[in-house]
């Protein structure tokens, strides 16, 4: 079962059976004030949060994707900017344990992997960051 809802930007929603999804007028995924797309579990609870920007993963103040487990509790977190797994202040992916524990991290910038040593490296951030940026 679908149902459109028409928003006040000029987008539009669609509700499907297992999740809801803001479109903008190009028919992109889009969505300025939250989760474009919404994925909820068989018990109505959310699973799956992801940001977009005309169809890009992004989101610049937390994680472009947020999964849940059944509890509610975070499983894993992925940080994107323009499409491109990224984040500057700490690990751009991050799986988590049941208890809350960290199980697995990857750096990246500007969707490159990188280790946590070259990420910790100064220098090295300065000179990937002026590659990409100039």
């Amino acid at each position: 079962m679908e149902a459109r809802t028409e928003l006040a930007n000029g987008g539009y929603s669609i509700k499907y059976y297992d999740r809801l999804v803001y479109y903008n007028q190009q028919g992109q995924r889009h969505r300025e004030d939250g989760p474009a797309v919404i994925w909820y579990n068989k018990g109505g609870s959310i699973g799956n949060e992801w940001y977009f920007i005309n169809d890009q993963r992004h989101r610049e103040d937390g994680p472009a994707d947020i999964s849940y487990n059944n509890d509610g509790s975070i499983f894993i977190e992925s940080y994107y900017i323009n499409d491109l797994m990224h984040r500057e202040d700490g690990p751009a992916y991050i799986g988590y344990n049941k208890d809350g524990s960290i199980d697995y991290e990857e750096y990246d910038l500007y969707g490159k992997k990188i280790t946590a040593r070259q990420f910790n490296n100064k220098k090295f951030v300065t000179r990937l960051h002026l590659e990409n940026i100039g």
